[in-house]
């Protein structure tokens, strides 16, 4: 699974990922790929906007994620969820431990906006 790194400003960097399903099959790659792009104190939106499918694996993939940045002083925003993989996150409530956006620049404007308050 390929992640494209774009910033989007000087503390917030945005990973898409790249791949229709976050499953079993591909989580342990996911986790590596993503470590590589984790520096201190910089927040982190992940665009969901090409996963289809999320099982409960890919679901840990993203928690374990959440623990590893905010350990680093950062936050980390979900955004482009697609219908099917929200109604997983809706069952399971992820929504009510990872913020969600509609966009890259809403959730990257969310964490201005944050530290700003």
């Amino acid at each position: 699974m390929e992640l494209i790194k774009s910033y989007i400003d000087i503390s917030v960097v945005c990973l898409i990922v790249e791949a229709k399903k976050l499953d079993m099959s591909n989580t342990s790659e996911f986790k590596k790929a993503v470590a590589l792009h984790l520096p201190s104190e910089i927040h982190i939106v992940l665009d969901m906007s090409q996963v289809e499918f999320i099982d409960s694996t890919g679901l840990g993939a993203i928690l374990s994620l959440l623990r590893h940045v905010r350990a680093r002083g950062a936050e980390l925003r979900l955004c482009s969820v697609q219908p099917r993989v929200m109604a997983m996150f809706e069952l399971v409530r992820v929504q009510k431990i990872v913020p969600l956006s509609r966009t890259q620049n809403e959730a990257a404007a969310a964490f201005t906006l944050s530290k700003a308050a």
